[in-house]
This record gives C-alpha cells, structure tokens and sequence, in this order.
C-alpha cells in the first residue's frame, strides 16, 4: 500500500501545484501593473467584479484618464506569442511545446462592456489595452492593442494623462465605484463561471490544500508510521 500512496500524492502535488502556480502567477504580473499605476499616480479601480448582461466578469484594473476610461487586461506570459486574429486563440510556444492561449482582447472586450454599462460612459470614451507582464514577445510584432508593461506610462500619456479629469469622466467614474461587487459570494460565483464549475472550480480553488495533502501522502507513502 505504501507505493500507491506515493503514487496518488505525487499526482496531488501535480494537478494542486498547477493551479496555484497559474493563480500565483496571475496574480504577480497584475502586482506589477498595479504598483506601475500607484507609481504614476493613476487612480485605478484594481481585481474588480462587476455584474452586466453578461453575468459577472472580473475585470484586472480601470484606469481614469483625461480622455476616459482606460480598462486593462493583464497577462503574465513567457515564450513567444502569435496572434491569429480577433476570435481566434494566441499560440504560445514555450519550452518546445505549442498550446492555444484563450484571446485576451476577446475577453477584454467583454470588460468594456461591462464598464459601459456600469459607469454609463460613451462608448467612444472607453479604451482598452492587453498588458504583457512577464517576459513573453511577438517574433512577428504584437496585436494593436497590446503592449508590454514598460509601455504603460506612454500610453496613459496618449490618453492626455490622469490629470485634470472632465467632470463627466469623474461622475462615470463614481458611478463604476457603486456598482463594483465586493462580496466573497460574488467572487466564488465568477470564478464557478470562469472555470465551468464542477471539479475544475474545486481544483482551482483549493490548489494550495491539494499540493499540500498530495506532499503528505508522498511523504507517508515513502516513510509510513
């Protein structure tokens, strides 16, 4: 019995170890975007859950600039990328092997429109922008609308900056503000739908506790009481 115990916590630790590196490493590359924004001084609604036609999305960071609402998408990507046009999946090929990435401009666009209809701001006074976090580049030159952190700040300067703000742009941002989900029943329900619900909800929510229980049993299975 002891070797299929090792068997079964080494499969723990694989499937458990996955999710919370996809998680963790997710969550690092939005830090960065994040700590950017604070350091330009850019007022930013950060990991927000709004509720729109669509159901409830989760949306990385709205910025408020001088032209509008900037909404940001960020992706924390290695390898080398290739997009294949809007509704199609990037191709990712890293460390010898290719797999289709979900498009993220799709799933911003869904964000826009989320925030159009919370914050009640003109569709011409919306933008969005896919940003690459981590080290991954486009050998054949990146998509419009993507662009590696270090071209934040220039980008918000095209947009006129996050100084003297209409009015309008203000009120629309106050509104978004009211509208924002904030309690954990919403998060779990987002990520229920992100994920499908079902097991792969489970192993993403508790992918910390299944590599943990999948080193016990490794360690049990090897040196048992």
């Amino acid at each position: 019995m002891i070797f299929p115990l090792s068997i079964a916590g080494a499969i723990l630790i694989l499937v458990g170890g996955r999710a919370w590196r996809i998680h963790v490493r997710g969550k690092a590359g939005e830090l960065r975007v994040r700590m950017m924004l604070f350091a330009l001084r850019a007022p930013a609604m950060n990991d927000i859950i709004l509720n729109g036609q669509r159901g409830l999305t989760q949306i990385d960071h709205v910025v408020l600039t001088k032209a509008g609402l900037l909404v940001l998408e960020t992706k924390n990507f290695s390898g080398q990328l290739y997009d294949q046009g809007r509704r199609r999946p990037w191709l990712q090929y890293l460390g010898g092997t290719q797999r289709p990435l979900h498009n993220p401009q799709d799933q911003n666009y869904g964000h826009r429109k989320a925030v159009i209809e919370n914050s009640g701001i003109r569709p011409q006074e919306i933008f969005d922008a896919v940003v690459l976090a981590g080290d991954a580049q486009f050998p054949r030159g990146a998509p419009e609308g993507v662009i590696h952190l270090k071209s934040l700040p220039a980008l918000l300067r095209k947009l006129g900056g996050t100084r003297e703000i209409p009015d309008v742009h203000r009120e629309a941002w106050a509104r978004l503000e009211t509208r924002i989900q904030g309690s954990q029943e919403a998060r779990v329900a987002q990520m229920r739908k992100v994920t499908g619900g079902g097991l792969n909800y489970w192993i993403q929510a508790h992918g910390p506790w299944l590599a943990a229980l999948g080193f016990g049993c490794f360690v049990a299975g090897i040196f048992p009481w």
